[in-house]
């Protein structure tokens, strides 16, 4: 049966009551703005599972002062599984709402001290706060500006988010109906722009990870879901000796195999002649845990932020020309998964990515560089991949630097935990690398650790919609899907695609299949057996043709030389702090 969120009004929408519609559309959340005056008006038309309401303090506090207190407050949640209300300040309003719902005259809400050290979720609701039950870390600088502060209450309430005695989240229960508060001025705007290279949910914690929280819970039946959680550890650069600086292909195999996560070799093209046939062995014997993909070409700066389409088109041809001829010559199987140097790209890159067929990208930086135009929102950085660049899909990873709070939001939202490393970051014995992937391993969600071409193609959506049918959603331009129910199902594949006319075709474990597109989506119907995997490919003609290549020798010559010293300088490391330790 279909569930419903209303958003409680006063007259016209706020530009909170507005943040949050955008959020419920973002993960298929049917709902209704509604006045308190003609949500009593319409209470034969209520679906008889009830329906859960989001509301601001002031209209939550209006409503019931014009029903005539707690006896119109009882009328109005009389068919309401759920509220959660926002926008909690210092305010009269806020202040009578806590102390209403607490039962204790002594709460209030108070301006947030910054000195406050570290919030911590509670771990004794991981089914609403997820994988970010139990975590414990440094209180953000911005969106804590408020907290509740409750001294003896005569109500049972459950924190789920606080800091000692500061609480800035809490769950309470009246008259059946279960009651979410939270504090803070605003609402996450997901269409808000992302200019710091990643998104940082400690920069909108508070107003983003309660609300979050209440919807991916309170909603789990009929919004966007994932089966699993997939995960894999990227090293950049490494070339196919048993050594590279401090990583170590066999002592890698064994922290694998002894921390459980896979490893991708982000390999840089220009080094594709030579490959170590003991690194080669363990690349084939253990492909469950080891895989490669294409880490730009040459790996010169700014290698993959041009807006030259014939320039970029050579580059990347010629990227595919020497990962063929390694694989030809050495066995070594890659996925067409783009990697780029230093983070940079332009939408005119992922363009040319998708017309030479590759299967996706993945980066670090979220916008394109160069001064091109950023089009990149905290929604699209929300979503499995950001497809926002000539459809293309854009995987993000992050740096251990970004924090647990951020790998665990993305778990939240079912996003792939991809983490980004490169070869210091396993010196050591790479001891800081393994205990945050224990860490990572310890969150209150079961990660399957994938080779990064799985990641990739499983990284899909499901849901059901309201007419009944079973919606897949993928992203990549291949995608692996799979029926683990004892039962046939009947689904609607869809993935976003601005360019139809470009795609030579769809095919489902090789056999051509119908498709039809309508609003930006292709779609077609795909009918799954018990326990089956279908392997679909969505293929484009090749509209900029083969690469071009043009010897240049002073460029040959200085992307030898820097791939050279850089090889070096990586090497010698280790050497050096060992030399140093013999002195000091």
């Amino acid at each position: 049966m279909r569930q419903e969120a209303i958003i409680l009004i006063e007259n016209e929408l706020t530009r909170n009551d507005r943040n949050v519609s955008k959020l419920l559309d973002f993960f298929a959340i049917a709902y209704r703005n509604q006045s308190y005056g003609q949500l009593l008006g319409i209470k034969g038309k209520v679906p008889d599972r009830g329906y859960h309401m989001l509301t601001s303090a002031t209209t939550l506090s209006r409503a019931i002062e014009n029903l005539g207190g707690p006896s119109g407050w009882q009328t109005l949640m009389k068919d309401c599984n759920s509220l959660f209300v926002y926008g909690m300040d210092d305010s009269l309003e806020s202040n009578s709402l806590i102390r209403y719902f607490t039962k204790d005259e002594h709460s209030k809400v108070i301006g947030h001290d910054p000195s406050a050290a570290r919030l911590e979720i509670s771990s004794d609701y991981p089914d609403m706060c997820g994988p970010m039950s139990g975590l414990q870390f440094p209180a953000p600088s911005r969106n804590t500006e408020y907290y509740f502060r409750i001294t003896s209450a005569g109500r049972e309430y459950k924190r789920l988010i606080y800091s000692g005695d500061r609480v800035y989240f809490l769950k309470l229960n009246d008259g059946g109906t279960d009651i979410y508060l939270n504090v803070g001025n605003d609402v996450v705007d997901v269409d808000e722009q992302v200019n710091k290279g990643y998104f940082d949910i400690r920069d909108y914690f508070q107003c983003a990870v309660p609300l979050t929280m209440y919807l991916l819970h309170s909603f789990r039946e009929v919004r966007w879901k994932k089966n699993e959680i997939l995960g894999c550890v990227i090293v950049d650069d490494p070339n196919l000796k048993p050594r590279y600086g401090y990583f170590d292909f066999k002592k890698t195999l064994d922290f694998m195999t002894q921390h459980n996560f896979t490893t991708n070799i982000s390999f840089i093209p220009w080094n594709y002649k030579s490959a170590h046939p003991r690194v080669v062995e363990m690349l084939k014997m253990h492909a469950d845990r080891y895989s490669l993909s294409v880490h730009g070409c040459d790996h010169t700066a700014n290698e993959f932020g041009s807006s030259d389409i014939l320039q970029l088109n050579n580059k990347i041809k010629l990227a595919q020309q020497r990962m063929n001829y390694q694989k030809a010559m050495f066995g070594c199987h890659h996925d067409e998964i783009m990697i780029f140097p230093q983070g940079v790209f332009s939408p005119e890159s992922l363009k040319v990515l998708k017309y030479s067929n590759f299967v996706a990208a993945v980066n670090t930086e979220v916008s394109p560089g160069s001064g091109t135009d950023n089009m990149t929102t905290i929604r699209d950085t929300w979503d499995v991949a950001i497809m926002k660049y000539s459809s293309f899909p854009l995987l993000m990873r992050r740096y251990t630097s970004h924090g647990i709070e951020n790998f665990a939001f993305d778990m939240l939202l079912e996003k792939p935990c991809i983490l980004v490393t490169h070869h210091d970051n396993y010196k050591n014995d790479a001891a800081e690398l393994l205990e945050f992937i224990q860490r990572l391993n310890s969150l209150d969600c079961s990660i399957a650790w994938r080779r990064l071409g799985e990641v990739v193609r499983q990284s899909i959506k499901q849901r059901t919609d309201e007419a009944g049918n079973h919606v897949i959603k993928f992203y990549a331009n291949q995608a692996t899907i799979n029926n683990t129910t004892r039962n046939n199902m009947n689904c609607i594949c869809i993935k976003e695609e601005t360019e139809p006319g470009a795609i030579q075709s769809v095919s489902v474990n090789r056999q051509k299949v119908r498709w039809n597109t309508s609003n930006n989506y292709i779609h077609f119907e795909l009918s799954l057996k018990p326990g089956d995997d279908y392997e679909v490919c969505v293929e484009y003609n090749d509209i900029y043709g083969a690469g071009k290549r043009t010897f240049d020798m002073a460029y040959t010559l200085t992307c030898a030389s820097r791939r050279h010293l850089s090889v070096a300088r990586d090497n010698l490391a280790p050497w050096k702090d060992f030399f140093y330790s013999l002195f000091t």
